[in-house]
């Protein structure tokens, strides 16, 4: 989990130049990385949940996520053997994922790395 922060680090921040949902997979990309899941997710405006990954027009918030920055990630709880990133967004948002199974991964990709979870 520290390996995942201390590699992020270097690469931050990262612009956020393209948010593709298709009701199954989440994917933030931009230049040299990208970032995708299947597992559940957030968006958190400050502390004010904004949206979840089912609500019915997450899909005009989770685009505004397009040319803000990912400022660090942390993980949820570091407490239990899954690993639940948590994007710090620029403007003070936030999207958190939340890894439920096996079968719901999610994989970061830097420029010469590339980490997942589940």
């Amino acid at each position: 989990m520290n390996s995942l922060s201390n590699a992020f680090l270097i690469d931050a921040p990262l612009k956020i130049e393209s948010v593709i949902w298709d009701e199954t997979v989440l994917v933030l990309s931009g230049r040299d990385w990208s970032f995708s899941t299947q597992s559940a997710w957030r968006i958190l405006k400050e502390t004010n949940v904004q949206r979840g990954c089912w609500d019915e027009d997450v899909a005009s918030v989770i685009k505004s996520l397009e040319g803000l920055s990912v400022e660090s990630i942390t993980i949820k709880d570091k407490n239990i053997n899954v690993i639940d990133p948590v994007f710090h967004l620029s403007d003070d948002w936030q999207l958190e994922v939340f890894v439920t199974d096996t079968t719901e991964p999610w994989v970061l990709r830097l420029s010469d790395k590339t980490y997942g979870g589940c």
